[in-house]
């Protein structure tokens, strides 16, 4: 008995960390989950740029992966037209490039952030600011919590043991 009802607390312990709806989703931005496949993808991708392990870029490219879901959805909503050529045009201002677009996932990751970019400057300081601010963004908690006036991760370390009630909704 006391080893069923330790099995069923790890259980649910890790099952509450995963507010975002599914131990499957880093994420969720206005509605767009993004996946922890993909943040696992442009870690592995990004780790040797880096030089740290794949494991420790992660919250790297959770923060790539929801400021490219956010310039996506910012881009439809405000009717910004947004080409792949766009994406990629901020890039060439990014320091040591050659190195994260070596890696195809990588280069992924960096065109997101890219993304971003490219929308930001398309709406100026403030439109961005409301835009950003307006954004449903829901982090799973064991990447910490959404920090809308940095665009990305605040930093503080995520808990697996969050519920629901911990979890945070960002704007809209």
């Amino acid at each position: 008995m006391k080893r069923s009802l330790a099995t069923l607390s790890v259980a649910a312990l890790l099952l509450a960390g995963c507010a975002t709806g599914s131990p499957s989703t880093a994420a969720v931005v206005n509605g767009t989950p993004v996946a922890e496949s993909q943040v696992s993808r442009w870690a592995e991708g990004c780790a040797p740029a880096f030089q740290v392990s794949a494991s420790a870029a992660r919250a790297s490219m959770v923060n790539a992966s929801v400021q490219g879901a956010l310039a996506d959805s910012i881009a439809a909503e405000q009717g910004i037209a947004m080409t792949e050529a766009d994406r990629v045009k901020g890039i060439s201002s990014m320091s040591d490039v050659d190195a994260l677009i070596a890696d195809p996932d990588c280069a992924e990751a960096v065109k997101a952030v890219s993304s971003l970019l490219f929308v930001a400057d398309k709406l100026g300081t403030e439109g961005f600011t409301a835009a950003v601010r307006a954004a449903d963004v829901r982090v799973n908690p064991r990447y910490g919590t959404w920090d809308p006036s940095a665009v990305g991760l605040s930093g503080k370390s995520g808990s697996l043991s969050a519920t629901d009630t911990d979890f945070q909704v960002v704007g809209g």
